[in-house]
């Protein structure tokens, strides 16, 4: 990201802007708030900082759950190579961690391979007297159907969350 003061280039790759986990966004931001004589100190230490951090921060994740609720498809192959970043920001990014989990999407048992849901999809489609998010962590999606938990589920009309990666398994505990 390049931070810019009406028009005038006050930092180029301003990592400060945005939280780590969103490293794959390239952008420029242009902020008529910041003082044209900024010194580094001053913009470091400055409760603007914090807040334009805060408000890019918000609008990008607003964006890519536009995109989501846009596009299935498109996003899910977005995801399947940027899920890494939202898992990651989930862990770290109290603040955001809201609006990071609406991004998460899912592989179930009762879909094909290449159908997804969101957590919030799953929610509502959950049967009647469901309480329990269920889920199953595998490489494949033919070692979770041979999983011995998944034996329950196999006759049931319960859904039961694909996880793929060991850091979804940290993100339901």
């Amino acid at each position: 990201m390049h931070l810019y003061c009406r028009k005038v280039l006050i930092k180029e790759q301003c990592q400060e802007i945005i939280p780590s986990y969103l490293r794959f966004v390239k952008g420029i931001v242009d902020c008529e708030d910041l003082p044209l004589n900024i010194s580094r100190e001053t913009y470091q230490d400055s409760v603007l900082m914090s807040k334009l951090r805060n408000v890019v921060t918000r609008r990008i994740l607003k964006f890519i759950d536009d995109e989501r609720k846009r596009d299935k498809m498109e996003y899910a192959r977005w995801y399947k190579e940027f899920s890494q970043f939202i898992k990651e920001g989930i862990l770290t990014d109290q603040e955001n961690q809201e609006q990071l989990l609406r991004l998460m999407i899912y592989h179930t048992s009762m879909e094909d391979e290449n159908t997804t849901v969101s957590l919030d999809e799953y929610v509502k489609s959950m049967k009647e007297g469901q309480k329990k998010i269920y889920y199953l962590d595998g490489v494949t999606r033919n070692l979770i159907w041979q999983n011995p938990y998944m034996a329950p589920f196999k006759d049931s009309d319960v859904p039961v969350l694909v996880l793929g990666q060991n850091m979804d398994e940290m993100i339901f505990q």
